[in-house]
């Protein structure tokens, strides 16, 4: 069976602190490890926001007319859409896997948060919604709507309220639910593309406790996993964890 190598780091943490384009960046780059044909929607879809961009700013130059958008248009709702339904699919199929204990102060969630929802999404109704936008448009200078101004929330519940885990979690419990959600990602790239994933784990247990450590041990007791870490770290480390001290 042919693998799939995922090479994880603490940087990987700013999938939950940073900045929106790191979330899309990070999912995108997992749902092609799944998809290989997404890879060419996002890359596509790039593209035709960039022309349609473009050709906005030509317009506000006076270089261009309004009708110069049309073939854009048609493009960019194509791959706009392409885009939307695989994220779709990726985050229904993830949010249907149950989340184990992952001694956090209250339940998680991780959800898809398009900045422009339709419920009917289709060409059609995609290239509607961008006319009533275009003058938006053609105000600020570029385009307003689509999957590259969507983010990904990481959630836990406290109080009855649904608060970011970035703003209420400690970096060793964010570090815990990433890495959760990494694993998850993996059965489904396992499972969609037949790839066998194999997990890198590079110096992942700093900032864990001797709780979230046994966590993160038992989260990938069953997969293919390679974990570096430094000599202090690996005192309370379970026995089924094999050890390699390399000098």
């Amino acid at each position: 069976m042919p693998y799939r190598a995922f090479w994880i780091q603490s940087d990987h943490l700013r999938v939950i602190s940073g900045e929106p384009t790191e979330r899309r960046a990070f999912f995108d780059e997992m749902i092609a490890y799944a998809h290989p044909e997404y890879e060419k929607i996002v890359r596509d879809y790039r593209t035709s926001l960039t022309a349609r961009n473009r050709v906005i700013q030509s317009i506000l130059a006076g270089d261009a007319k309004k009708s110069d958008l049309n073939p854009w248009n048609t493009l960019f709702a194509e791959h706009a859409v392409q885009m939307i339904l695989e994220r779709r699919k990726f985050f229904t199929w993830f949010e249907s896997q149950p989340i184990i204990e992952l001694d956090l102060p209250g339940p998680v969630k991780i959800v898809l948060e398009e900045r422009h929802k339709l419920e009917t999404l289709t060409v059609a109704t995609f290239s509607d919604f961008m006319r009533e936008y275009l003058d938006r448009d053609l105000t600020v200078g570029r385009t307003t709507i689509g999957p590259h101004l969507d983010d990904i929330g990481f959630y836990v519940q406290e109080n009855d309220a649904w608060m970011l885990t970035k703003y209420i979690l400690s970096r060793g419990e964010n570090k815990t639910l990433l890495l959760s959600c990494i694993r998850t990602i993996g059965r489904y790239v396992e499972g969609i593309s037949g790839k066998k994933p194999l997990f890198l784990l590079d110096d992942v247990l700093s900032e864990l406790d001797t709780r979230h450590t046994d966590i993160l041990c038992e989260l990938f007791r069953d997969s293919m996993t390679l974990m570096t870490t430094q000599p202090n770290h690996t005192a309370g480390l379970p026995s089924y964890i094999h050890r390699i001290e390399l000098f």
